[in-house]
């Protein structure tokens, strides 16, 4: 590993971003090891962890391409290129990180430039501190660069995801309608392995084949079914009890004796089924894939139904349930007497 890829590493596992040292502007030394579209990656992502938490005056978190700060330059020069990139500068202003790519290709003017060589020759040739000429066009540089990077990354989806961060992911993210995952309830659920069924979300209707074949993709597990139209027991609340002579109190018809009907339309379980043992204790409560499961179903379930969960665990033998042991949960996954080879234990959620 380089040492600008450790230093891309550490930022995307917190490190302090705080402010830049000569390490950090060393590493981006090592530049002419890689393309002109790696060291594009590499150098937004940076970017982005740099200025996470500094705003534009707007207000707003916008990404590094957005706001520009990665600026693009030719390499005014007539020697031929032994790399894309010649050199990368890193500087602050305004308390917001910025770069400067210095490329080989695709300018107006140096080795590859399509006008005529007395461009460059001028350019080398100017006076000290003269350089307006070089700076105007400069600006069509960035502006072909920038496209040419946009163009490379717009069919290469798997080359610019960014665990769900990147433009295009937040972009069929919208799609199933949520724009701002931080500030989404369901917070505890990883988003970007919905991406691939964002298609099926998006279209808002709720039905078991869809709302199982994503929970199976979700958390890589086989066996999992819902059942219809389950029996439950419905309380009758105060203003739908009978009142002899005024309402509910038809013989055969509305009236019903007790508080509690039997009703079969608005209730459905999902099964769980040939669950391992670790799988069962992760979906139990207080297991790492409790609570993602029910946000998981909360968020599939557009209609107003109850939910029951059934996890199904088979082979429990290899569990030995102890009263101080760490798989003891009284009344979820512990039972009496030794258990049987192929025995298969349920608990409802």
């Amino acid at each position: 590993m380089t040492m600008l890829e450790t230093l891309i590493r550490q930022h995307d596992t917190g490190g302090n971003v705080d402010t830049p040292n000569n390490e950090d502007s060393g590493a981006f030394s090592e530049a002419k090891q890689y393309s002109f579209f790696q060291i594009n990656q590499l150098l937004h992502r940076y970017l982005n962890k740099r200025n996470l938490n500094k705003t534009d005056l707007s207000g707003e978190n916008t990404s590094s391409r957005k706001k520009h700060t990665v600026r693009y330059k030719a390499n005014p020069s007539l020697s031929f290129p032994s790399a894309d990139i010649q050199d990368i500068r890193l500087w602050i202003e305004s308390d917001k990180e910025f770069a400067e790519v210095v490329v080989n290709f695709m300018g107006l003017f140096g080795p590859s430039s399509p006008l005529p060589a007395f461009f460059t020759e001028r350019i080398l040739h100017s006076e000290p501190g003269d350089t307006s000429v070089q700076d105007f066009l400069d600006l069509f540089n960035h502006r072909i660069l920038d496209l040419l990077q946009r163009v490379w990354e717009k069919y290469r989806y798997y080359q610019v995801y960014d665990r769900g961060q990147d433009e295009f992911s937040r972009s069929m993210f919208a799609l199933v309608g949520i724009t701002h995952i931080e500030l989404c309830e369901f917070s505890d659920l990883q988003w970007s392995r919905l991406m691939p069924y964002a298609g099926l979300i998006a279209l808002k209707v709720t039905n078991v084949e869809k709302v199982s074949r994503i929970i199976e993709g979700y958390f890589d597990i086989d066996g999992v079914d819902i059942e219809q139209c389950v029996l439950r027991e419905v309380q009758v609340s105060a203003d739908q009890m009978n009142q002899m002579g005024i309402i509910n109190c038809e013989m055969g018809n509305d009236l019903v004796l007790g508080e509690s009907v039997l009703d079969r339309m608005g209730k459905i379980r999902i099964n769980l089924r040939n669950l391992t043992v670790a799988q069962f204790g992760g979906f139990l409560p207080g297991g790492a894939m409790n609570s993602p499961l029910k946000q998981l179903v909360k968020f599939l379930m557009t209609d107003q139904f109850d939910v029951e969960i059934r996890l199904q665990a088979s082979g429990r033998s290899h569990l030995q349930s102890n009263m101080d042991g760490e798989h003891a949960m009284m009344g979820w996954n512990t039972c009496l007497g030794e258990p049987v080879d192929e025995e298969v234990y349920d608990a409802i959620l």
